[in-house]
């Protein structure tokens, strides 16, 4: 509304001043505008201040989230890839300036900014009352097979961010009982996760076996509608973090053992080979509740075991602190068995990375943006190396949590501004590992290093970072950042990228510029060779630049 206001009203401030200035100037030569100047006449200068006092009201709002976006580009989420031009356009027609993470100027501009070979990376634009985020993504963009969310590809498809598998709320028993509106509405060929049973289900008695036999009833049916719409599934999840609270019956760890046989049998029954997910299990609410199941032997018809993981909006992935575990800790101390660990919600806390005010009182509120920024890599890496099959981000696109603990905001800036920092920065590893195997972590002296090999590449490639508070130490030669940026100065808890010798010594395999330039130099002994990079990751020999 403000915004509007300010487009209305300004031409009619200019036209005030133009105005005041003519009369003065044809009938008084002048004078009362030479008084405003010389600060002589303050009833005179009122005259002239008046126009431009409407005109600053209207535009001196400032950066306000419930203001209209005035700051635009022609890409959903205002995502671009390396080697596109970056055009970002005011509405107001303003001054616009586009600056990196770290608040230095890559170009200005009024009206509309333009930039040419913006090295990828996570930026924002700013004009006199908005701002905006801009993320600049690699060539040759791409994510892994083990990476999903709840509906990134349903709001955004028009993004480079592609996804293969999601975990659908809309077949979960509270939103449907007997209307299958939601349900019906799932017809896509991407793989999907399906959640039987999520907070307080339609029948609500307290008999365990009615309650139970309500379950099998409503599972049977869902499985068999969304399967006859062609929906491929993926696996299920019988009860979404489980709970007293989800159940209206007092012993609900015979009731959730109930609902895992019972999905087990409706599977069979129907001859669909899918995973069992369960039972997703919340790191806010300990693992007691997890070793009460195992020891009720209701793990038996469990073929993945769930986890949701929350907790990088308050604790550091890479540090064990009183009362926290680092990624690796509590991947072991979450293993039932030998069962896979499908980590299949995940949320990193921090402010605003535009300056957003934050709502709420939670304490991964306070946490700089820059640091969830950071964290976002190390989880991807860390999960990974410790053997976790899937990684599934929660509600990237909308909804609560994600990637702040603030329930406006998610992983993207509230009002189409773009995405989050730490968002960007997860979007990037993901492209970094999308080719990664064998993946294996050392630490040593406060320092994280994990391994991958690169079957694109053809190469093993690290990531290394300090712990987070460790101060620093010194960075690997040839280090890129996730984006593919040379990095100079000292290794800190930041993750850097670099590529391992090949047999050691000075057969040594040594980047320079890769993604930037989109081309990669390859030096061994005394050879070197350049290749083009197409965007499906290609590789083609050229004449070197």
């Amino acid at each position: 509304m403000k915004t509007l206001l300010a487009i209305l009203l300004l031409p009619l401030c200019v036209a005030a001043l133009v105005l005041v200035a003519v009369i003065d100037v044809v009938w008084l030569g002048g004078r009362k505008l030479r008084e405003v100047w010389r600060c002589d006449c303050a009833r005179c200068r009122w005259i002239y201040l008046i126009p431009v006092l409407l005109a600053t009201s209207a535009f001196g709002q400032g950066y306000n989230p419930t203001n209209a976006t005035t700051l635009f580009t022609s890409k959903p989420l205002h995502i671009f890839s390396a080697g596109q031009t970056v055009v970002v356009s005011n509405g107001l027609g303003g001054a616009i300036t586009l600056y990196t993470a770290s608040n230095t100027v890559v170009a200005t501009g009024t009206g509309t900014v333009s930039a040419n070979g913006v090295a990828p990376g996570w930026y924002y634009a700013q004009s006199s009352s908005d701002k905006l985020a801009v993320t600049v993504l690699p060539s040759g963009y791409g994510t892994p097979s083990w990476w999903g969310d709840n509906g990134w590809w349903i709001r955004f498809p028009g993004t480079p961010v592609t996804q293969t598998w999601w975990k659908v709320w809309d077949a979960a028993w509270e939103y449907n009982c007997t209307n299958w509106t939601f349900t019906d509405a799932i017809s896509t060929n991407m793989a999907a996760l399906l959640i039987i049973h999520d907070g307080s289900p339609c029948n609500t008695t307290n008999d365990a076996t009615a309650w139970l036999a309500a379950y099998k009833q409503y599972a049977s049916n869902m499985l068999v509608r969304v399967r006859a719409n062609g929906v491929p599934i993926y696996g299920v999840i019988p009860v979404n973090e489980p709970g007293p609270s989800k159940f209206t019956v007092a012993d609900w760890i015979p009731v959730l053992k109930g609902c895992i046989d019972a999905t087990k049998q409706i599977l069979t029954d129907i001859n669909l080979n899918v995973p069992i997910v369960a039972p997703d299990w919340w790191s806010y609410n300990g693992y007691g509740s997890t070793r009460t199941l195992e020891a009720s032997n209701g793990f038996v018809n469990v073929t993945k075991n769930g986890y949701h993981d929350y907790e990088m909006a308050f604790y550091p992935p890479d540090v064990t602190t009183p009362g926290h575990l680092s990624i690796p800790e509590r991947v072991t101390t979450n293993k039932v068995g030998s069962l896979p660990l499908w980590v299949d919600e995940i949320g990193i806390g921090g402010t605003d990375s535009l300056g957003y005010p934050m709502t709420g009182t939670d304490p991964a509120l306070t946490n700089d943006w820059r640091i969830g920024y950071r964290r976002a890599m190390k989880t991807a890496l860390l999960y990974r190396a410790a053997g976790v099959e899937r990684l599934h981000t929660h509600e990237l696109a909308g909804g609560s949590y994600a990637f702040t603990s603030d329930t406006v905001h998610h992983g993207l800036e509230p009002n189409g501004r773009g995405l989050q920092a730490r968002t960007a920065a997860w979007f990037a590893t993901l492209n970094r590992m999308k080719h990664w195997t064998t993946i294996t972590t050392n630490f040593t002296g406060n320092t994280w290093t994990v391994t991958g090999y690169d079957t694109n590449l053809n190469q093993t490639i690290s990531a290394t970072w300090r712990t987070e508070g460790s101060g620093t130490g010194a960075l690997p030669s040839g280090a890129t950042d996730v984006w593919g940026n040379t990095m100079g100065g000292l290794l800190a808890d930041e993750v850097a990228f670099f590529r391992n010798p090949v047999g050691g010594g000075s057969g040594a395999l040594v980047v320079t510029n890769y993604i930037t330039t989109n081309y990669v130099v390859y030096v061994t002994n005394t050879v070197t060779r350049c290749y083009s990079v197409d965007r499906y990751g290609r590789k083609k020999l050229i004449t070197c630049p």
